[in-house]
């Protein structure tokens, strides 16, 4: 029996997605790299987050080892993130590397499948054409710098999500009926990128909204879907954001409270700056002392293309793909301008200073870029074979080959941070040489206490010397995590000691004691009383604050409702189903106007 060309055709685009997916993500599958920047880091934080999973059979809030007891790290960065793949590492086995290289074939999926699946709703680009866009984003040199230089991981998946955000979601609003595989691929995506990494939730936001105004005015109202349909998406994506309340939470009534919540005091600045002449090279030459590979050019050779395309058949394009090759060139242009006009911060709120590192904004400047590539692609596709036709289509088969070369020359070339990826996991209570040399560990520790000085510096057989000047109350985070822990003190008078726990009083509870103030290096100090009646038992705990326990219980009513949705319309296809209805029915959507 043949198949329908529609499957080919289906099998074809995964093939080829595949494909490119393949090529640059091997450096990661084929060597023993650990590249450059955090990407070592990232993948010991999942491993504490996995044995966190492991032990208490769920994520925590806290990194619990020898550099500090409750550290934390999963309250203020990326919670969900760590302990999906965590969760995906216990399951596995213990495969920690194996799922961390997989979630960045995850991002770059989503990130290629959602802008094909974009492509593929405007109704004008079928098979190889609507490859184009996803391999633009995809092999652009801040996306690889991101990956292989920087090895922002977080930043990657959350950046990463944005286009299966919108291509889930337009599908969604345009859909006379929901299926649940959308509608999960829209949960999944919206749950990844605002649990992933704060500063991408913050700027993507902004692009989100820039785009959905932009769109708007491009396609009339007679084009928008119904309020009814607006809202129920919008509430979807809320309920899914939910899921992420258990650490954002915390996060936002806490981070000012912080080390890294008082450091963005100034507006962000790039050595050097990025100027046009930078920003637009075509050729990828990073000009970052010790970052070899990190490039900051927009793909300056799709612009050109586009450039070029569109001024030949700007006249013979239909009037709504001008409009939204407008509408799509707008969202980016802001970014774009503030990285080549850097006294533009001063204009914006202090808020946004706290992209830390302005190149960031590439992404977004790089969505406007493969949103007019679509444009362009579909002008291309609509002119008549002329001579001018098949000159277009060279130059951007030429284009797109230099820019694939460059991608994986720039990916190869990444130095390696590590020996090898055995560094990464020293075993015990060990911490890898990485983490020590260059994670900022005081970002999250807290600033509100007062700093006060301990009057019963050491306790014998109980105080330890931590290196920074001080004895310390160690709590035996190293032995494995538990949900609390126990310090026996014999205080020989009422006073305050010095411990190394490092969050705030408000992520963790102390019984027995109270914490009362903090180091110059920001771990806290508490009081002591002298027990006459023998030794004092001190516990620690994860504090059952209000955003704690409220952040928990709404994650849990969330996943619940969810849950319920995904099977009432699992329930329902498959009623239809057995009715004999076609599946057609499902997803039959408005033409793209």
């Amino acid at each position: 029996m043949l198949r329908p060309k529609g499957h080919a055709r289906r099998r074809w685009d995964l093939l080829l997605a595949l494909a490119a997916i393949a090529v640059l993500m091997a450096p990661m599958v084929l060597t023993d790299s650990t590249f450059g920047g955090d990407w070592p880091g990232h993948l010991w934080l999942v491993q504490m987050q996995a044995r966190n999973i492991s032990y208490l059979g769920h994520p925590s809030l806290f990194v619990q080892s020898s550099l500090g007891a409750f550290e934390p790290w999963y309250a203020f960065y990326g919670g969900t993130l760590y302990s999906f793949v965590g969760a995906l590492a216990v399951l596995s086995g213990g495969h920690t590397l194996a799922m961390y290289v997989l979630s960045f074939a995850m991002a770059m999926a989503m990130a290629y499948g959602g802008f094909v699946w974009i492509a593929r709703q405007t109704g004008s680009l079928r098979g190889w054409p609507a490859h184009i866009g996803g391999f633009v984003f995809v092999s652009s040199a801040y996306y690889i710098s991101d990956l292989y230089a920087r090895g922002a991981w977080p930043e990657t998946v959350a950046t990463s999500s944005i286009p299966l955000v919108v291509a889930s979601g337009l599908w969604l609003l345009r859909a006379e009926r929901w299926r649940v595989g959308p509608v999960a691929a829209f949960v999944f995506a919206v749950v990844l990128f605002t649990g992933s990494h704060n500063i991408t939730l913050l700027y993507g936001s902004v692009f989100l909204v820039l785009l959905c105004l932009s769109l708007a005015v491009a396609v009339g109202r007679e084009g928008l879907p119904s309020p009814r349909r607006g809202a129920a998406v919008l509430g979807l994506a809320v309920l899914a954001g939910a899921v992420n309340l258990w650490f954002l939470l915390p996060d936002l009534v806490y981070q000012g409270r912080t080390t890294i919540g008082h450091s963005f005091t100034a507006p962000p600045a790039i050595a050097g700056g990025l100027p046009l002449s930078r920003l637009l090279d075509p050729v990828r030459d990073s000009r970052v002392p010790g970052f070899p590979t990190l490039d900051m050019q927009i793909p300056t050779l799709a612009v050109v293309w586009c450039i070029a395309v569109l001024a030949v058949a700007w006249r013979g394009l239909p009037r709504r793909w001008r409009r939204l090759a407008v509408a799509l060139a707008l969202p980016g242009l802001p970014f774009l301008l503030v990285l080549a006009i850097p006294e533009l911060w001063h204009a914006l709120p202090k808020l946004l200073w706290a992209v830390q590192f302005p190149y960031r904004l590439l992404t977004y400047v790089d969505f406007s870029v493969v949103g007019l590539v679509m444009v362009a692609v579909v002008a291309m596709l609509g002119m008549t074979r002329t001579r001018a036709r098949g000159l277009l289509l060279v130059l951007g088969a030429v284009f797109a080959l230099a820019e694939g070369a460059q991608a994986i020359d720039q990916e190869w070339s990444t130095p390696s941070s590590l020996h090898s990826r055995s560094e990464v996991f020293p075993g015990g209570s060990k911490l890898p040489d990485y983490w020590i040399r260059f994670a900022t560990y005081l970002e999250f520790q807290d600033v509100s206490l007062p700093v006060i000085s301990a009057t019963i510096p050491e306790l014998p057989g109980v105080t330890v010397y931590n290196g920074q000047g001080a004895n310390v109350v160690p709590v035996p985070v190293t032995e494995r995590p538990r949900d609390g822990y126990a310090v026996t003190l014999n205080p020989p008078k009422d006073g305050t000691v010095n411990t190394d726990v490092i969050s705030g009083p408000y992520l963790v509870a102390v019984h027995g004691a109270k914490f009362v103030g903090r180091t110059p290096y920001s771990e806290l100090v508490m009081q002591v009383n002298r027990n006459p009646h023998g030794p004092t038992r001190v516990t620690f705990s994860t504090a059952r604050t209000w955003p704690i326990v409220l952040g928990k219980w709404v994650t849990v009513l969330a996943l619940l409702s969810l849950a319920a949705l995904l099977a009432v319309l699992a329930l329902r296809q498959l009623a239809a189903r057995a009715r004999g209805g076609s599946s057609r029915a499902w997803t039959r959507r408005r033409p793209a106007s």
